[in-house]
């Protein structure tokens, strides 16, 4: 278990000072924003109106939807956790990074 300078134990640390988990967290919300169809980069996705059905039918099914979530459906109970993953745009993703970067030290 590493211990800090403070006295704190942080067992998910891989070593004195480094975050390791945030920066994985951090990592997998870029990688997934970019391939997916929120950031509009990939052209499997199409332009125009094909890429706004594309980012609703993407949000609708991996972000949360609360009537769905409580309807009994057997695909809503994972919705919270990959609901992490889902931003909505740039700026969106890059506040919640920084946030996670401040406050995941």
């Amino acid at each position: 278990m590493i211990e800090t300078s403070s006295g704190h134990h942080r067992p998910w640390m891989a070593g004195p000072g480094r975050p390791w988990m945030t920066y994985g967290l951090i990592v997998s919300c870029c990688l997934i924003f970019v391939l997916g169809p929120a950031s509009g980069l990939n052209p499997g996705y199409g332009s125009g109106g094909r890429l706004v059905e594309a980012q609703s039918a993407y949000f609708e099914r991996w972000g949360v939807v609360p009537s769905a979530l409580w309807s009994g459906d057997p695909d809503q109970p994972l919705a919270p956790l990959t609901a992490l993953f889902v931003h909505g745009n740039w700026l969106h993703l890059l506040g919640n990074m920084l946030f996670l970067y401040v406050f995941g030290r």
